[in-house]
């Protein structure tokens, strides 16, 4: 089989590939085959420009496999400029926007969420705070009502005690139960 392959290029009509005219060389021939690298953009190195060189010259020759990719990648390139195309693209960037516009609105709803969160929170902290001056206000308003009247029962005692000069017992009494008052 190896010598069918190193000797068909010089049989003149019948090599595998067509015509001795559509041959291509010996040394292309006993080259090993090397892998080939996709490339995208515009660089493109030897290598890839011979593969696409050897591609272009594969599809050259004329057989049935090779017009139906040659008519495959035509018809692709027709459709591609055709209305059916641009309208397939647009649907596809519409579908692709409404998805980013999905998630950044699922992300400002995560955040506004957050937000009312610590809001509420800090809300919630404040109100306990302030009940709790609430609840401590009271107490202090009832204390000083307390000291009020207690101070304003000393001042009946003492001032009975300064009209008639009875009730000097009374008077030290209160005096010893109001000296935190005073």
């Amino acid at each position: 089989m190896d010598m069918f392959y190193r000797d068909w290029p010089y049989f003149p009509n019948d090599g595998p590939c067509g015509t001795s005219e559509q041959l291509v060389s010996p040394e292309k021939v006993t080259q090993p085959a090397t892998r080939r690298i996709k490339r995208s953009g515009p660089a493109m190195t030897k290598k890839s420009k011979s593969s696409t060189a050897s591609k272009i010259l594969k599809l050259s020759v004329p057989s049935a496999k090779n017009t139906v990719v040659v008519e495959k990648h035509l018809n692709r390139k027709e459709e591609r400029d055709g209305l059916q195309y641009k309208v397939l693209k647009a649907k596809r960037a519409q579908k692709k926007e409404s998805q980013l516009l999905e998630e950044h609105d699922k992300k400002s709803r995560e955040v506004l969420n957050q937000d009312l969160a610590v809001i509420e929170t800090e809300k919630n902290r404040w109100e306990a705070m302030w009940d709790h001056e609430l609840k401590a206000t009271r107490q202090r308003v009832r204390e000083l009502e307390e000291k009020k009247q207690d101070l304003e029962a000393f001042s009946k005692v003492l001032y009975n005690y300064r009209l008639t000069g009875i009730g000097e017992s009374d008077v030290l009494a209160y005096m010893e139960a109001c000296k935190p008052v005073i």
